[in-house]
Parts: structure tokens; sequence; C-alpha cells
């Protein structure tokens, strides 16, 4: 079987600087991916530091830990720290912002490329906690703390920064941050950004696209969703987007090292697949459903649950689900009926609206 390229093979090989290759949009993602690795104890004693100087073994664990895909990112890692076109890039104001008390995760870095432009990267959700739990605030749809935070970001960047041309991304939560900033800033700062990135990343309403602010950036928004996008398509439409090919299935296509790679840009497929048009009718009529309060109820539940857990990272769940299902049930038993009830009707009415999306899924 014919193996597809990924985001790594692409960094193993593209050895041009960004001065013979123009910037393309899976150096983009790259870059997003990479704001997924923790450097706050490398930041804690320096202000910037080059890419090929990340790797250092002693600090690979905590590096990794948030990360969804620690063995992948790594192998990423080497390769950009080898690789003469991503190694001497320099990373810089790095900021890593993690509240219980504001429900806020948020993470940004600058990389200074070597064609004089600087890509502002937001990190999307990592496998924190709170992340998660932020990441569920989008469903009030008021800004989130992380959202008003990367406005604040790109236009410290671009104080700091003065005359050079901006690059905006991010995946996940980190693209809807990206967009949301680009559209909400300044005037002067947004006629800098000359490319805008979103890489399946949860979109916004109607009236967002059609803002001013929006307008104003929309003719360099680059928007990329998988084919199966689950996350893409939950919490709001979408706007000028293209489809990836994956390598892999539903939700797990969220992950982008299974984005498919041919030369210098990704292998693009005609449309969406049904399941994605089924994720977002399925999820958007079970939130129009919900009062604000109930929603409020469950999401505050839910996180007191896992966090009564002892447990801080999502994707250690996952690899350790049996277990930790356990304990999760153990918690469940012990909330008051009230809330128990709350629990129940809100997760037997999201499988009703699945049952009843069904039939546009054949």
């Amino acid at each position: 079987m014919k193996r597809f390229t990924n985001i790594i093979d692409y960094a193993e090989n593209e050895k041009r600087s960004f001065l013979e290759l123009p910037f393309t949009p899976v150096d983009s993602l790259i870059l997003s991916q990479l704001s997924y690795v923790s450097l706050d104890e490398i930041f804690a004693s320096q202000a910037q530091i080059r890419i090929f100087d990340l790797l250092k073994a002693e600090y690979f664990d905590k590096m990794l830990y948030f990360t969804v895909s620690p063995n992948s990112t790594k192998r990423l890692l080497y390769a950009l720290c080898a690789s003469p076109r991503f190694r001497n890039i320099i990373i810089s104001n790095y900021v890593n912002e993690v509240s219980l008390s504001a429900i806020k995760q948020f993470c940004a870095m600058t990389y200074l490329l070597d064609d004089g432009t600087a890509y502002i990267a937001y990190r999307g959700t990592d496998g924190s906690i709170i992340g998660w739990k932020e990441d569920f605030l989008l469903c009030f749809g008021n800004p989130i703390p992380s959202q008003l935070a990367g406005i604040d970001y790109l236009e410290g960047v671009a104080s700091a920064c003065p005359n050079i041309k901006l690059r905006v991304g991010g995946h996940s939560k980190g693209g809807n941050i990206a967009v949301y900033s680009a559209s909400n800033c300044s005037p002067s700062t947004a006629q800098r950004i000359i490319n805008l990135y979103s890489h399946d990343a949860p979109g916004f309403s109607t009236e967002f696209y059609e803002s001013a602010g929006y307008l104003r950036i929309k003719n360099v928004f680059h928007n990329t969703l998988p084919q199966s996008s689950v996350i893409g398509m939950i919490l709001g439409c979408q706007d000028n987007y293209r489809v990836i090919a994956s390598s892999r299935k539903w939700f797990m296509q969220h992950d982008p090292f299974s984005w498919r790679v041919n030369g210098t840009d990704f292998v693009y497929a005609d449309k969406l697949s049904k399941s994605a048009y089924y994720t977002r009718k399925t999820f958007n009529n079970w939130l129009n459903k919900m009062s604000y309060e109930e929603r409020e109820a469950f999401i505050e539940t839910l996180f007191n649950v896992c966090r009564a857990t002892e447990f801080d990272n999502v994707y250690d769940f996952i690899r350790d689900w049996k277990a930790k299902t356990h304990s999760l049930l153990k918690q469940f038993k012990c909330l008051s009926p009230e809330r128990k009830k709350t629990v129940k009707r809100v997760l037997g009415s999201f499988a009703a609206q699945a049952v009843k999306s069904l039939p546009n899924f054949k």
C-alpha cells in the first residue's frame, strides 16, 4: 500500500529556506503543532531561542507531557532541529498562562523567519483539564479568556516588532483564537497580516463572518479542515475552507500528523464527508435545545467530577480509559440527586439527537 507523507516527512525532506520556497500552509501547520510543546523551563532563563536549541533531553518529559502524540511530536522536533529550513527560526515572546479561577489555558509564541516575517502561533487545547473546560465555554458564544488574551498578544507583538509583516495561525482552539484576534485587532495591525491560518478550528456565527473586522482580513484567510472534521464543524459555521485528506478516521483526523502532504502542499479532497455534516447537525441541534443554565450546570458537574479523580491530563485518561472511567463512575455516584438528573438528561438528549440525525448520515 502506498504510504502518504505527512508533516514529519515534509520537515525531514524540505531543505530550502523561506527565501527559496515561500511560506506554505504546511509550514503553518508544522509551527502550529510545535506550539503544543511546553517551553516554560527553557524560557524561564532566556527571552528567545532557536529551534535547533530545543533538543534538550532533560526537558523532554515536561515538554511533551500535554501533547496528544508525544512520540510523533518528538520525531517532528528532531526533524525541525536538523532541517536547514526550520532549525534557525527564532522563537520569541513565549507566553503560557493557565488559570483555574479564570478558566483560561492560553499559550502563544512568535517565530522569526529568514524571509523577514513573523509567524504568531496560538496553541490549541492541550491535555490539561482547564484547557478542555475553556473549550466548553465556547458553547456560550461569548468571548472566552484565551480569545481576549489573543488580541492583546497580537497587538503586543505588533508593537514590539514594528514594520514586520505578520502571519497568524493555529490548530484547533489555536486557529479559532487566531481568527478572532486578527478580526478584532487594530486596523494598523490588521494591515500587516499577510496570511491567517486556521487548521480544523471551531468556527463562528454568521454574524461574525459578516463583521467589518473579519471582512478586513478575509482575503488572507486560509482555512483547512480534514474530510471527517469534528472539531471544525461544531459551535459555528465555517467560511472559505479547503478540505484535506487524512490517513485516519473520524475524530482521529483532528491529529495533524494524519494530514496527507504531497510535495510542498496538502493533498486536498473534493468535499467534506457525510460524517462531518452529521457531527455538525447533531452537536448544534443538541446545543440549541439546552438553556445556558443547563449548559453551565452540565459543564461544572462534568469537570468537578474530573477534578475529583485527581488526573490533570486528558490524554492520560484516554491512554488508560478503563481505569479512569471506573474512577469517574465512582465520583458520579457521589453527586447530589439533582446533579445526577442534570447529567443524565443532557447525555440522554445528546443520544436522542444523534439517533434523530442518522437518516441524513446514511
